[in-house]
């Protein structure tokens, strides 16, 4: 979510908005990933139990939690204050791990792997943007190697027969692909060249998704209409992949409720 929200009733209206998009999009789990924000009308904490208020009120049958994102491009003391709200949030029900995101170019390596190795400590599940341009090649190698994410954002520069590679394999790290964020980003040449299809056809969990629905102006279904058209994905397909990535869903209740879903139907 990259809205200004200045106020709590601001960003209620917005978070709620986007529970109803997924929701009549036919998603059953949905992560919302947002940096705490500070503004003149609300704190970082009035930010957070905002979002978890929205997600705890909302009537529908969907599945909602809040992954705190961490903005590697801010300074040391800032990622160090949203770690330290992450692993005070964690006993919340709604809260279910850490994301690192951010604009790379402007991230400092040593000051992402302290931090992230805080929330690692502290017994938090990790999602890690990753991967995305040749210049954070070093950066990428460190965080697979030390900190070992349990998802992977992204990751449309890890070859699956590189270094890099065989780590994750090896480590059954969650690639999650943004076919249409990565089009529009041009982290990616073309749809049909778009790294989900290589991942997916070595049977390694991978999902797709819609990163920022809103700033890319696509959905999950149409997420899926292009893996269609471009490489013929099956409803067996999709279901096989959705199967799979239960396993990697960080909320343990949610995941054993997933399970059963794709045991009933």
């Amino acid at each position: 979510m990259k809205y200004y929200l200045p106020r709590p009733a601001a960003l209620r209206c917005v978070v709620t908005q986007i529970l109803e998009e997924f929701e009549r999009d036919g998603v059953v789990y949905l992560e919302l990933r947002s940096s705490p924000k500070h503004t003149p009308h609300m704190t970082k904490t009035e930010y957070i139990d905002t979002i978890i208020d929205c997600i705890a009120a909302y009537p529908g049958a969907m599945t909602t939690r809040y992954l705190i994102s961490i903005d590697q491009s801010k300074p040391l003391a800032e990622m160090q204050e949203n770690a330290d709200l992450a692993i005070l949030y964690s006993s919340c029900q709604y809260v279910c791990g850490v994301d690192l995101c951010g604009n790379f170019y402007s991230a400092n390596k040593d000051h992402s792997l302290e931090v992230l190795a805080k929330c690692k400590a502290a017994g938090l599940k990790i999602a890690c943007h990753i991967a995305e341009d040749p210049a954070v090649a070093d950066h990428t190698a460190d965080l697979l190697r030390v900190i070992q994410p349990d998802r992977l954002g992204h990751a449309t520069l890890i070859d699956p027969n590189s270094r890099d590679g065989r780590l994750v394999r090896e480590k059954k790290m969650l690639i999650e692909c943004c076919m249409t964020s990565n089009i529009l980003c041009k982290s990616v040449p073309s749809y049909s060249a778009h790294h989900f299809k290589k991942w997916h056809d070595l049977g390694h969990p991978v999902l797709l998704c819609t990163d920022d629905s809103g700033t890319f102006d696509t959905s999950l279904t149409a997420e899926y209409e292009k893996a269609v058209v471009c490489w013929g994905l099956s409803e067996a397909d999709f279901r096989e992949m959705n199967r799979r990535a239960v396993e990697w869903v960080f909320d343990e209740g949610v995941k054993e409720r997933l399970r059963g879903l794709f045991l009933s139907g």
